[in-house]
């Protein structure tokens, strides 16, 4: 989500291409609904936290992030229709105190990033009408 443009301060290896961002932020779309659906209980192997969940978190982390700022997505949609998601990150999850600190940190991180402007590219590229970069 985070990686630019061609032409936008990057390494040709590092280029993303308009049309491939589009659908890699769909699929994202459509695995947030996966991740509803394997959720067993308040954790994603039920009752008790597991590896499972330390490696959700980050990236709904990132998602929450740079969704609403690079694709002006509401601050809700990543939770839009999913309860169990929901209530798993900002209930379950965002109460440890060890999970409140990497989200701290990896905010601190993002802030960085977008405060060299980075972003700026990428939000350009959103304005391209031929692709759908607001969800639901």
């Amino acid at each position: 989500m985070y990686v630019p443009p061609p032409g936008a301060c990057a390494s040709a290896s590092r280029w993303v291409e308009r049309s491939v961002r589009a659908a890699k932020l769909a699929e994202c779309w459509k695995q947030l609904d996966n991740l509803e659906n394997l959720l067993l209980g308040p954790f994603f192997c039920g009752a008790m936290m597991s590896l499972a969940d330390f490696a959700v978190f980050p990236t709904i982390v990132f998602m929450e992030f740079y969704m609403p700022r690079v694709f002006a997505w509401s601050e809700s949609a990543l939770f839009h229709d999913r309860p169990r998601l929901c209530a798993w990150y900002t209930v379950h999850m965002s109460s440890l105190p060890a999970a409140s600190r990497v989200r701290d940190e990896l905010v601190d991180s993002m802030l960085a990033k977008e405060a060299t402007g980075l972003l700026k590219a990428i939000i350009a590229e959103t304005k391209d009408e031929t692709y759908k970069w607001k969800y639901p």
